[in-house]
């Protein structure tokens, strides 16, 4: 999906768009249907200090929908573990059936390490739900290119 969320990567592999040449964002965006874990890509935060996730559903027929982030230092996240709670400014969402419909949140979060994660998991899912989540690096470490 990376190569095709306009504001952030196009499919040259450039990441101008909406925010400039110094953020870059990536999006999951599924309709889920069965009880899975989803993930997005893996994300290089080289170069920033914070990262803006927004999260949220469309209709929710049923089940029950957990956000969760992981971060490593290895490319392939084969070191990957969860984001400490201290380094999240706000809670990643829940949603649940059918009473979560069109709901979004957003949280910010202190980089430590350099490669980041964002699954959905899903839970009593039958019909599903149509679920999506957005991470944008912001605070360059170093100064702007334009």
């Amino acid at each position: 999906m990376a190569g095709t969320f306009t504001g952030g990567f196009y499919s040259d592999g450039s990441q101008e768009g909406l925010f400039g040449t110094d953020n870059t964002t990536n999006n999951v965006v599924e309709n889920i249907t069965t009880d899975t874990a989803t993930t997005g890509a893996i994300i290089d935060t080289e170069g920033f200090w914070r990262a803006l996730l927004l999260m949220g559903t469309g209709v929710v027929t049923d089940g029950d929908y957990a956000f969760s982030l992981a971060h490593g230092d290895n490319s392939a996240l084969s070191d990957g573990a969860a984001v400490s709670a201290s380094d999240i400014n706000g809670s990643l969402p829940s949603y649940t059936a059918d009473t979560d419909d069109n709901k979004d949140a957003r949280v910010e979060l202190v980089i430590r390490k350099r490669y980041l994660q964002l699954t959905v998991t899903s839970t009593n899912t039958s019909s599903g739900a149509y679920v999506w989540g957005v991470i944008v690096l912001f605070k360059p470490k170093h100064g702007s290119k334009t």
